[in-house]
């Protein structure tokens, strides 16, 4: 076997000497192909810069280079970009000049537009429109610079938002034009003045083959699905910037796109969830092939997160409470998120201290959240394209204050409609919290139910001996909570009660709705039910009951209490035992040996131990002495017929038994 495994090894190092040698000789053919950079900020889509030569230069025509990509193993949908040094391009800039636009970030867009112009090939061309007299053509293509120049530094602020109708009169320009075409539309706010819409200019964008690039700045948060989709949809980016500065710098990195020497490639992952990328690239070119493979680890998302809002127990009018939306998965700081939902609360007993969002210290730290009122008891949250400040914790926080109001009552505040995008998509487990908002607190009495005993496998059902207090119109809740490897859950019987919770993780909330007088012991009759779960040896189970409150004008405390459940594991009544004992049997199931601890008289002659089976066969029958409490006994049962046995202890007189199981 060691000279097998040896030649084995032996052929497998000369196949890895064979690639080793040969690697080097892909380098003299005459295509060419290089992975230059990979780009994954907006997963799922990933975008290449890939550079092809033929005997060191570049090949005559690139735009013939058919290229095939797999991720992973999988072949991807590709779509490829490759520039012609004798092929123009065509850039038609779409700038918003509306009245909105500040002075700063309109000159930041001058600034970037003017890089735009200077950072063309001498037989590229460019146009600039702006949404004056709703949406015209300040100056059409030329590659005169400095005409362009001028004509960008001469631009006024003042007009309304026709987006999408100036968007759709340079894609008219564009269509008639030779070459590459691309469409860089820059706004700050959301269409308001076009007879056409987002997805018209989409459709006329892919049929002239214009790329665009869309730039959303400030409160675009309504036009952000449109930005991104048509630029999405033509192979384009979408880019959304908060600071005037970072406007400029976006129009550079776009022209430094369109003037690249390098081949674009552009593909949409299968999924957000894998970091690590095997990638495999190929082109062909008048027959001749190449190829060239990399790996990289991109940022990832997973597919299910949770968001759970976190508020404060309780509070009285006029105190704070500051609520948060904890986000869980992790998400990932290299990948931008965005994300849209509601938050519903009681106006009658909450109000809002600021319609600010509270982001330090939280996931969307030094990013902008927008929060507005939908109207009473609703706010409507929105971020776009935020750099998390960090993996995990609480995606953005409100500030409440507590309501003087004629009763006492919890306040649930939920989250709806909530989607999570930006990047990777994903399913969205949305969790809600109760603060309860007291106009004042008293203490009532609450009352468990007596100590409960049962066998194993038995009914377990827990009476409510009752509240007394209250006075006309009154609201109960309380939270239960037990060991599920000791019971499970049954159900809950003659309840005028809504229950929400888990019952399978042993937990759960009973809420009684508003009752009218008298108010004594409302539920005198209830009761949960449970099965008892079999144990190793006798135990006891607490039932808690907690966070027991009333509302009515006031919140009622009643202290923390309990029931307690005792279950013996053998389905045996629990009676109290005197030495001798026998203190501990296990395994149990048994499959080999059986081990038995005991507690003896020491003053007792004549004790023995005995395993007996069902029908009365005794089996095995062991003499002690009065020292056995000081270590175990071993009982072999590996040779013993599967089925139930008595462990029977006798001494002194008294007697002993204990229900074991013996398996094969």
């Amino acid at each position: 076997m060691k000279h097998s495994t040896s030649r084995t090894l032996s052929a497998t190092l000369a196949i890895v000497a064979l690639v080793c040698v040969a690697t080097p000789l892909l380098h003299t053919q005459p295509l060419r192909l290089t992975i230059q950079s990979i780009d994954a900020r907006a997963l799922p889509q990933i975008r290449l810069k890939v550079s092809v030569t033929r005997n060191g230069g570049a090949p005559a025509k690139p735009g013939s280079i058919v290229f095939s990509l797999s991720d992973n193993g999988r072949m991807m949908q590709l779509a490829a970009d490759c520039p012609d040094s004798a092929v123009s391009n065509s850039v038609a800039l779409v700038l918003d000049n509306s009245g909105t636009m500040s002075g700063l970030a309109f000159d930041s867009v001058k600034m970037g537009s003017i890089a735009v112009v200077d950072s063309l090939r001498a037989n590229d061309a460019a146009a600039v429109y702006d949404f004056a007299n709703g949406g015209r053509r300040v100056i059409d293509f030329t590659t005169d610079k400095q005409a362009l120049r001028d004509t960008i530094n001469a631009l006024r602020v003042g007009a309304n938002t026709p987006l999408y109708r100036t968007t759709d009169l340079a894609l008219d320009d564009l269509a008639k034009r030779p070459g590459r075409k691309y469409c860089i539309v820059f706004t700050d706010g959301i269409d308001n003045a076009s007879p056409v819409t987002w997805q018209q200019v989409a459709a006329k964008a892919t049929a002239a083959g214009v790329r665009i690039y869309s730039i959303g700045f400030g409160n675009t948060q309504l036009s952000d699905d449109a930005l991104d989709a048509f630029a999405r949809q033509t192979g384009g980016v979408y880019y959304r910037v908060f600071s005037p500065v970072q406007i400029a710098a976006v129009l550079r990195g776009i022209v430094s796109e369109i003037v690249s020497p390098y081949c674009t490639l552009i593909y949409d992952a299968n999924s957000c969830t894998d970091s690590l990328h095997f990638l495999h690239v190929e082109a062909v070119l008048d027959g001749e092939h190449a190829s060239a493979d990399t790996v990289f680890a991109g940022p990832f998302r997973r597919d299910t997160l949770v968001a759970r809002v976190v508020a404060p127990a309780r509070i009285a009018p006029g105190q704070n409470a500051v609520t948060y939306i904890a986000l869980s998965g992790p998400v990932h700081t290299g990948l931008q998120l965005s994300f849209h939902f509601l938050l519903r609360y009681d106006p009658a007993l909450l109000g809002l201290t600021s319609m600010n969002a509270i982001t330090v210290g939280t996931v969307t730290q030094n990013g902008a959240v927008f929060v507005r009122k939908l109207r009473e008891g609703v706010l409507d949250f929105r971020a776009d394209f935020v750099q998390p400040g960090m993996a995990g914790g609480n995606l953005v926080g409100v500030a409440f204050k507590g309501l003087a109001a004629g009763v006492s009552r919890p306040v649930v505040l939920s989250i709806d409609s909530l989607t999570f995008s930006a990047g990777c998509p994903n399913s969205i487990i949305t969790i809600p919290d109760t603060i309860d908002v007291c106009q004042c607190v008293k203490t009532a009495e609450f009352t468990p139910a007596d100590s409960v005993i049962a066998g194993a496998g038995q009914y377990v059902d827990v009476h409510f001996d009752g509240w007394r207090g209250g006075k006309d119109s009154v609201m109960l809740r309380f939270n239960a909570r037990w060991d599920t490897s000791a019971l499970r859950w049954l159900g809950y019987d003659y309840m005028h009660a809504w229950m929400d919770g888990d019952p399978s993780s042993g937990s759960i909330r009973l809420v009684y709705p508003y009752w009218g007088p008298p108010f004594i012991d409302i539920f005198r009759n209830d009761m949960v039910q449970f099965t008892a779960l079999p144990r190793p040896s006798a135990t006891r189970t607490v039932i808690l009951f907690r966070e027991v409150t009333m509302y009515e004008d006031c919140c009622y405390d009643a202290p923390d209490d309990s029931t307690v459940v005792y279950i013996d594991g053998y389905c045996e009544k629990l009676v109290g035992r005197k030495a001798p004992a026998i203190t501990q049997a296990w395994p149990n199931p048994a499959r080999d040996e059986l081990r038995v601890r005991l507690a003896l008289d020491p003053e007792a002659q004549a004790s023995r131990l005995e395993l007996v089976a069902a029908d009365g066969w005794t089996a095995c029958t062991i003499p002690l002495s009065g020292n056995a409490s000081e270590d175990y006994i071993t009982i072999p049962v590996s040779n013993m017929p599967s089925g139930q046995y008595l462990l029977r202890l006798s001494s002194g007189g008294r007697e002993d038994v204990r229900r074991v199981v013996v398996v094969r």
